[in-house]
C-alpha cells in the first residue's frame, strides 16, 4: 500500500524478507474430499471396478 507521502509501506514493513509460496502440504492444509470418495478408497463401496455391462447374444433370433 502506498501512503500519502509517496512510500511503499508494506516495504518498509518487512525490508528483506522474501515471500515464497508453499504448497497445501507444507502448510498442512488438507482439502475436504466427498464421502464417496472416501468410502471407494477405503474399499467399501463393493468393489474397485465398474460392473461388465451383459454379454451380447451370440446369436440374432
Amino acid at each position: 500500500m502506498t501512503t500519502q507521502d509517496g512510500k511503499d509501506r508494506a516495504a518498509e514493513e518487512a525490508p528483506g524478507e522474501s515471500v515464497r509460496e508453499r504448497s497445501a502440504e507444507e502448510r498442512e492444509i488438507t482439502a475436504p474430499t466427498p464421502a464417496d470418495v472416501r468410502a471407494k478408497a477405503a474399499g467399501r463401496d463393493g468393489g474397485d471396478e465398474d460392473p461388465e455391462p451383459p454379454a451380447a447374444d451370440s446369436q440374432a433370433p
